[in-house]
């Protein structure tokens, strides 16, 4: 009931002309909760208000009608309530968030790559991305999100983002109806029995050495397209284990895998959260549940579970500063059509060079990491996922590794000069590789680096 005047006010004092309409007046949820997200939804609005819709004179300008539009929604889905903020403005520069976001070093020019549109505008919630210089360049929309998130996700809830440059921007709220009753996953570790929300968990797999690989100095599970950090819990626990399953774990855009010896059962229990003394103490718990047999279950703040991720070095730093020697006569061949690349492979083998396969450039990525730094690289051009142009930039501008780089292609010159490959030391017409001349050529290039 306040908001309409809440919402007058603020917009005579911002000069701005809006409309507020409000839907789903007869949603009940418990009182605790709309305790908990009045404040939330208030900076919600003004940022809305602030950052979001513009002036009369610049909606004028871009074609819009005079007056803004700002709706807020609420609706029963299941047993949630979303509650849905949209504005009519000028919504969000991905551009913008994908430069403040690297130049405040939460993400890698890498991570970017492999990360959607969706991925990107969730950055905003990130810890760190709400500075007074980035609400300017971000048309406001890094005013306290984390803070926002933070608080949603403490009462079992999930915050979306959608977004439209110069269109729109809407918000949704995910919370239960009832604070207090979750749906819990019980895990085993050690001698330790303690939850997680499973609204956190995406997926439980068996533990198989095939699904992990390494990466520099950390351990990544490999699920679908993705791989995600492989955070082990025996020395936060001070605990030995074995463990028999992954829980692969989402947390915002960060998706992560905890390693857990069983898994005791899942139901939903009535959870209660400890008392500030005990989380300082216990600082990976932010709650507790009673089993059915009188156990205490204490239920772990997956959104703190990140921060164990070892941070010493990035996988390009390992690259760069591990003292590998390189490997005498052997070559990394990247390759996505399977019966090209293992012809390329059994040349190469014949002329004495040890081979390592990749499909595409981030394939080639993942193998640079775990072998010594080859003689050589034989690359395709047009590859799905990371493409050999921009696999050959980042060896030689990211991990700044001098090795002679060969392109086996198709293109004709015309498209080839279309390309960037001013750091290829030799093009090799697909056909033609296996003629002697450019064996001859390949050698004189791994001699000369030498």
């Amino acid at each position: 009931n306040p908001l309409p005047s809440q919402v007058f006010k603020i917009a005579k004092s911002l000069g701005k002309n809006v409309n507020l309409t409000i839907s789903g007046k007869d949603i009940e949820l418990d009182r605790r909760i709309i305790a908990e997200i009045s404040e939330p939804i208030v900076h919600m609005i003004r940022n809305a208000l602030d950052h979001g819709i513009e002036s009369p004179e610049e909606r004028i300008k871009k074609g819009k009608q005079k007056v803004g539009h700002l709706s807020l929604s609420a609706r029963y889905e299941g047993d949630n309530v979303y509650i849905e903020l949209k504005d009519d403005g000028r919504g969000i520069d991905v551009e913008k968030i994908k430069e403040k976001a690297l130049e405040r070093n939460i993400v890698t020019k890498e991570e970017l790559k492999t990360m959607n549109r969706k991925e990107i505008m969730e950055l905003i919630f990130m810890p760190g991305f709400s500075t007074k210089a980035q609400v300017d360049m971000l048309s406001g929309r890094g005013i306290g999100m984390d803070i926002i998130k933070n608080k949603v996700t403490s009462l079992g809830g999930e915050v979306f983002i959608d977004s439209e440059e110069n269109s729109y921007t809407k918000i949704t709220l995910k919370l239960p109806i009832t604070l207090g009753i979750s749906q819990i996953l019980m895990v085993k570790v050690g001698e330790f029995i303690f939850g997680f929300l499973s609204s956190h968990i995406r997926s439980i797999l068996k533990i198989d050495k095939k699904n992990s690989i390494l990466i520099g100095r950390e351990k990544f599970l490999k699920f679908g397209e993705t791989l995600s950090p492989i955070i082990d819990l025996s020395g936060p626990l001070s605990v030995e284990y074995i463990p028999k399953y992954y829980l692969l774990l989402s947390t915002g855009i960060r998706n992560f895998a905890i390693p857990v010896e069983d898994i005791i059962d899942e139901k939903s229990m009535i959870v209660r959260p400890l008392s500030d003394c005990i989380k300082k103490k216990l600082s990976l718990f932010n709650a507790f549940s009673i089993y059915q047999s009188g156990k205490l279950i204490p239920i772990i703040d997956s959104q703190k579970l990140y921060a164990l991720r070892s941070k010493s070095q990035s996988i390009e730093e390992d690259l760069k500063k591990d003292s590998l020697e390189k490997e005498i006569n052997s070559v990394l061949i990247v390759e996505d059509a399977t019966v090209t690349r293992k012809m390329e492979s059994m040349i190469m083998e014949e002329e004495g060079f040890k081979v390592y396969e990749a499909s595409n450039g981030r394939e080639a990525i993942e193998v640079l990491s775990n072998i010594p730094i080859p003689s050589l690289i034989i690359t395709d051009i047009e590859m799905p996922i990371l493409d050999g142009v921009e696999f050959v930039k980042y060896v030689k501008e990211e991990l700044n590794l001098s090795i002679p780089i060969v392109v086996v292609t198709t293109l004709s010159k015309e498209e080839l000069a279309k390309r960037n490959l001013k750091p290829v030391d030799l093009i090799i017409p697909k056909k033609d590789f296996a003629e002697r001349k450019f064996i001859e050529k390949i050698r004189k290039l791994v001699k000369a680096k030498k």
